[in-house]
């Protein structure tokens, strides 16, 4: 397992800790999406400070959002290399 492997592997375990900590439902679901993204539990803070203490679903909400936003980019990243890749063989 290289460096680089090891080191999103650790940021997924950290971001899927917090976000369980954070009381967000299937956090594990959440924390692939922002560790490939590079996001760090230190940004989190930052970004939920507003609405940390908010006891409606906007905690929650806007951290679905952001790792989603992440994931459907991670998507369209995909397919555009997977598309780059085709075009380059004809």
């Amino acid at each position: 397992m290289s460096c680089q492997a090891i080191d999103l592997s650790d940021r997924e375990d950290a971001l899927s800790d917090w976000l369980e900590d954070y009381g967000v439902e299937d956090a594990w679901k959440l924390a692939e999406p922002l560790a490939e993204a590079g996001i760090e539990v230190e940004t989190l803070d930052r970004l939920t400070a507003p609405w940390h203490n908010d006891a409606t679903e906007m905690h929650n909400l806007g951290l679905r959002w952001l790792s989603l936003s992440f994931e459907v980019m991670s998507m369209i990243s995909s397919g555009l290399r997977g598309a780059k890749r085709m075009s380059e063989l004809t």
